[in-house]
């Protein structure tokens, strides 16, 4: 589709900086988020040609300290067929917490430092997600993975990556393989990494 970015050309085109606006309980509800602007100035992104998620480049969304609330990486507006308006669509991008992950919040849940959020370009808004902290490992390579509605008129979408809450400083996530459109997902709990414990309880034989 025209506007998409292709991150294996190595370049940012096709992605731009800004704002989602409003958040409540962590998700977006505002209706005037901002595409190339509104961004504080330690976010950026770049693209990574060494440690690739897939393929010969990566995109990184660098925070140079504590994230800013609501500021996002957006795709450029992409059009969708006639026969996904009205459907329930999926999205998907593998990720990698790169630098500093203990910075970060990787519950699953609206503490999370990460959200994904689908703009309707079409009708000026933002569309119900499923699975939009689905960013829950702060060690390997996850795929978030979630679903959204679009309306029967949308027609033009764009997909962001927005910081939902704050890190406690200095993070980079790396991403790669953005994918919108049509087909099934098999859905589980949103699951974190390992966590030592002690197993207690009364034993009987």
């Amino acid at each position: 589709n025209t506007g998409n970015g292709d991150i294996e050309l190595g370049s940012t085109t096709g992605f731009s900086l800004g704002n989602v606006g409003t958040l409540t309980n962590g998700i977006p509800t505002g209706t005037s988020p901002t595409f190339g602007s509104g961004a504080s100035g330690n976010l950026s992104i770049a693209t990574a040609n060494t440690s690739t998620l897939g393929g010969l480049f990566s995109l990184d969304i660098i925070s140079s300290v504590i994230t800013t609330l609501a500021d996002c990486v957006a795709t450029s507006a992409f059009n969708i067929d006639a026969e996904d308006q009205g459907k329930v669509l999926t999205f998907k991008v593998a990720y990698k917490a790169q630098t500093n992950p203990t910075n970060g919040n990787w519950s699953g849940t609206s503490s999370n430092s990460y959200g994904v959020a689908v703009w309707d370009a079409t009708n000026s808004i933002f569309l119900g997600t499923a699975g939009q902290f689905n960013f829950t490992q702060s060690s390997g390579i996850g795929y978030c993975t979630g679903t959204f509605q679009t309306g029967i008129t949308t027609a033009s979408l764009r997909l962001m990556i927005y910081n939902v809450t704050a890190s406690s400083g200095a993070i980079t996530l790396r991403t790669d393989d953005w994918s919108c459109g049509p087909g099934g997902l098999a859905f589980g709990p949103a699951v974190t990494d390992w966590v030592a414990y002690t197993p207690t309880g009364v034993w009987t034989t």
